[in-house]
């Protein structure tokens, strides 16, 4: 006996018709839900709808512009725009490696925002694990700083960088779930040519959770940015309040232009910050009285008495206000 379908539109009595109904309505939902896949995203395995896949042929490779433990940056074109691309070490291939590519994908995706750097895609192509991502021409904060006469580093600009700086890690801070950037230092800030700040290198950033049982971000970024609770180890918890302190490094830097405890071997500056309790000095009395002493507070060897980064982006913003 024929079995009757309707949905309003659609009315028969025919067994293959009601078949190939059925089959149109499953696939139009596994579009709505996954995204429609071509060919070429089936091949590379696309994560997610969120995640764009860029295929090697379409990116035009142009010069190297950096070069890490585990990967090395290139400036490209893809689609006539200038981007950076992050091509991972081919040490191991396979599964492994696309997993850990498609992890810090995942992880960019939470963070878009004005001051994070921005992903345009990956490709997982076999010998091509890459990240596409957007291109700051101005390298990082630090090689900015390096250079205050090139860039005209007044401190009205530098007040902007420290507040776009503390806002790309205040929108990590309040991603969904929350997350820890976990690797900060002024390196890890990249600039474009109007000299605005965008937080990159996300890799390493894991859920409050989850940071809290790892141990201290030590492994994760240079020894000059890690506050003295896990220098001494009183505390392995890694929170928001050690990226304080590390951002208070960076602030310092933004205000005297110098490199932090230049010249000191990590033995030294463990036995200057942690046994001697001291810290650098602005020298500048140009600074700003509210900024360095919020630099100061960041820094303070008592974790609980740093400022959270909603409090940070505030303050950055009053003081801001007064050099329009």
């Amino acid at each position: 006996m024929a079995t009757l379908v309707s949905n309003g539109l659609y009315e028969t009595t025919n067994r293959e018709e009601i078949k190939e109904y059925l089959e149109d309505i499953k696939k139009k939902l596994d579009d709505l839900q996954l995204g429609t896949k071509t060919e070429h995203d089936r091949k590379t395995s696309q994560p997610s709808d969120e995640l764009k896949i860029i295929g090697s042929k379409e990116l035009k490779f142009k010069e190297l512009i950096g070069e890490g433990r585990i990967g090395k940056v290139y400036k490209a074109v893809y689609n006539k725009h200038a981007v950076a691309v992050k091509q991972f070490t081919e040490e191991s291939h396979g599964p492994l490696l696309a997993k850990n590519l498609r992890a810090e994908a995942e992880k960019m995706k939470k963070f878009n925002a004005e001051n994070v750097v921005r992903l345009f895609g990956i490709c997982t192509e076999t010998y091509s694990h890459l990240l596409v991502m957007e291109y700051m021409s101005e390298k990082d904060l630090r090689s900015v700083l390096d250079n205050p006469s090139k860039y005209n580093l007044t401190w009205r600009r530098r007040l902007r960088m420290a507040l776009e700086s503390a806002s790309g890690i205040y929108r990590i801070h309040n991603a969904e779930p929350p997350m820890l950037h976990r690797s900060i230092s002024s390196s890890k800030f990249l600039v474009d040519e109007d000299l605005h700040i965008k937080i990159s290198y996300c890799g390493f950033s894991l859920t409050r959770s989850s940071a809290r049982r790892h141990e201290s971000s030590s492994k994760k970024t240079t020894l000059k940015y890690i506050a003295p609770e896990h220098l001494n180890k009183i505390s392995t918890e890694y929170t928001d309040k050690s990226e304080a302190y590390s951002y208070g490094i960076v602030m310092w830097e933004i205000a005297t232009l110098k490199k932090p405890f230049d010249g000191k071997t990590d033995s030294e500056v463990e036995r200057y910050v942690c046994k001697q309790n001291k810290k650098e000095e602005i020298e500048d009395p140009d600074c700003p009285d509210k900024f360095g002493d919020l630099i100061d507070r960041c820094r303070d060897c008592d974790p609980f008495l740093r400022p959270q980064f909603e409090e940070i982006v505030d303050t950055l913003s009053s003081i801001l206000e007064k050099y329009n």
